[in-house]
């Protein structure tokens, strides 16, 4: 189904499809598990994208609106990641990493766009980008700074393996 959507996308110049995971906090919001108001719904979607003057409205909103319209299910999905990690054993390390990424991560969206105006425009495109931020910063802290002494005992005895051989 998605090769079908990504080649129409192509051909009619829009990217292809892309599953959106805030559907999960929509569906935590509503409660409702029934696909006919998703479709209802993607249906809208579709004919609002069809009329020009509706697209050139919602285009103009600027991103703090558009931000809050996402709000709700956003929350909800990170409610649900709060729940899952709830879950599992988590020492001082784990909730370091985890509280401190997702609150660079956050952070990151109130930061003014000026100082990364002069970095390559990759770069600009990651450092501006509160969730690519978060995510590198909990990898960098889980698996290079804070890595747990345990898997470095591991890696040694790895190590020692390879000297041996």
């Amino acid at each position: 189904m998605t090769g079908l959507a990504d080649m129409a996308g192509g051909t009619l110049g829009t990217p292809g499809y892309a599953p959106f995971m805030a559907a999960a906090g929509l569906v935590s919001v509503t409660r409702t598990t029934a696909l006919l108001p998703f479709f209802i719904g993607a249906g809208l979607m579709f004919a609002m994208a069809l009329i020009n003057p509706i697209t050139n409205f919602i285009a103009t909103l600027p991103p703090p609106i558009a931000c809050a319209a996402l709000l709700g299910t956003l929350s909800q999905m990170f409610a649900l990641g709060i729940k899952d990690y709830a879950k599992l054993p988590m020492s001082n390390r784990d909730i370091f990493v985890f509280g401190i990424s997702v609150i660079v991560g956050v952070g990151i969206f109130t930061f003014p766009t000026e100082p990364f105006a002069s970095l390559p425009s990759l770069l600009q495109l990651i450092l501006g980008n509160g969730m690519m931020v978060g995510l590198l910063l909990a990898v960098l802290l889980e698996h290079v700074l804070l890595r747990e002494r345990k898997e470095r005992k591991i890696m040694e005895q790895g190590e020692g393996l390879k000297n041996q051989s």
